[in-house]
């Protein structure tokens, strides 16, 4: 992108909270924390300050598969940022007294989402989907989890994982890849080539709708419904990504128009798909007066079940699919987003996946896929609903799902 003045360079690894089992819950996230508190040659602050200080910001993440390390710089500025990076992956100190130290803002940081009992929908319906498995463990750990992890078990994630021939590298703005492939090349050593890490595969196997109904004193009921899927290299998400747009992903989406703009019963109404290697998974979430819980909830099942019964006509499939190519050129317009998608493309699919052959998906997706993907997914086996809120009654929420 060399009409940019920028550059966004990350620093990807392939492992995140799936990889973990109970006891170790959360230190994929926490190392990730630890790893900005200091190397051989420079101090917590020195780390933040050495981008913050020319403009630049520097970050990281965790997902379920993979975590990223991550800055933005003005372009001069690269060398100065890909060190950093480099430094904080391949010299960091990991003292166990920062580790303490840190352990307590993790904890704090479990407890500020807790808090928030959208996240704990969220959370929820997460653990009801994935139930028994990995991918149900909560991105952060537990405080529990959190407080049980060892200074060892820590340095044995890091050493294990981190390794040169296990990380990928990408960078997007006014550099070229001859350029990055050197950066990276002179500050990493060559290692012993180590064991690539897996993950327990998730076997699909029928269930019951699943629910959580939680307590709280708020002002609304939080609602989060989900629905297992298909994995990354299945066509058939490219239908989801259509049911998501036609449902509830923009603002003249049917559950959007029906709830908020014709009955204004929510603030807003969101949904979306997600997918891994081996599974995915469909979300519908709002928030409302627990009052209207009920009949909100007979709103969606309506519109689901019309999605399964009825064939989107032309003008609303075409629609739903100009919204993706628009989106799919939107959201790359930015160095940080092309950085991200080559990142994750990577890990996932061992190449970078073209938006191109995005765009092809979804051009030849055709309504009867839409209806059959409807038809597939939207069933009470494959089901989850959770509700943080002013209520414990389960029964309206389980009758509602059969």
């Amino acid at each position: 992108m060399p009409w940019m003045r920028s550059v966004s360079f990350g620093l990807w690894v392939g492992v995140g909270s799936r990889h973990e089992t109970p006891a170790t819950n959360g230190v994929s996230h926490f190392l990730e924390h630890m790893l900005f508190k200091g190397t051989k040659k420079r101090t917590a602050r020195e780390i933040t300050l050495e981008v913050e200080s020319v403009g630049g910001d520097i970050n990281a993440f965790t997902s379920e598969d993979h975590t990223c390390f991550h800055v933005k710089v003005p372009t001069r500025q690269l060398e100065r940022a890909a060190d950093v990076l480099l430094d904080m992956v391949a010299h960091s100190r990991c003292e166990k007294a920062e580790l303490e130290r840190e352990r307590e803002v993790i904890c704090e940081e479990i407890l500020m989402a807790m808090d928030q009992p959208s996240h704990r929908a969220q959370e929820g319906v997460t653990a009801l989907l994935w139930k028994g498995h990995a991918l149900g463990f909560p991105i952060t750990g537990t405080v529990d989890s959190v407080r049980g992890i060892k200074h060892d078990t820590l340095l044995n994630h890091w050493r294990t994982h981190y390794r040169p021939d296990q990380l990928v590298f990408t960078a997007a703005g006014a550099l070229s890849h001859e350029e990055l492939v050197e950066i990276v090349r002179k500050r990493l050593a060559k290692s012993q080539k180590a064991t690539p890490f897996t993950a327990q595969p998730w076997r699909e196997r029928s269930a019951k709708p699943r629910v959580m109904v939680a307590y709280e004193d708020t002002e609304q009921a939080h609602v989060e419904i989900g629905f297992r899927t298909v994995d990354r290299h299945d066509p058939k998400r490219y239908a989801l990504k259509i049911l998501s747009v036609i449902l509830g992903e923009t603002m003249s989406s049917r559950l959007f128009q029906e709830l908020r703009e014709e009955r204004g019963w929510c603030y807003n109404v969101q949904t979306g798909a997600s997918a891994f290697s081996d599974t995915g998974s469909f979300g519908i979430g709002m928030a409302l007066d627990v009052k209207r819980l009920s009949p909100a909830l007979k709103v969606v099942k309506r519109e689901l079940d019309r999605l399964r019964t009825r064939k989107l006509t032309r003008r609303e499939l075409d629609e739903a699919k100009e919204y993706c190519f628009g989106q799919n050129v939107l959201g790359l317009e930015s160095t940080n987003s092309q950085m991200h998608w080559m990142g994750e493309s990577i890990l996932a699919y061992g190449r970078v996946y073209l938006p191109q052959e995005a765009e092809q998906g979804v051009a030849e997706t055709t309504a009867d896929d839409v209806r059959e993907a409807a038809r597939t997914f939207f069933i009470p086996e494959k089901m989850a609903c959770a509700v943080v809120g002013p209520t414990k009654e389960e029964a309206p929420v389980r009758t509602w799902m059969n």
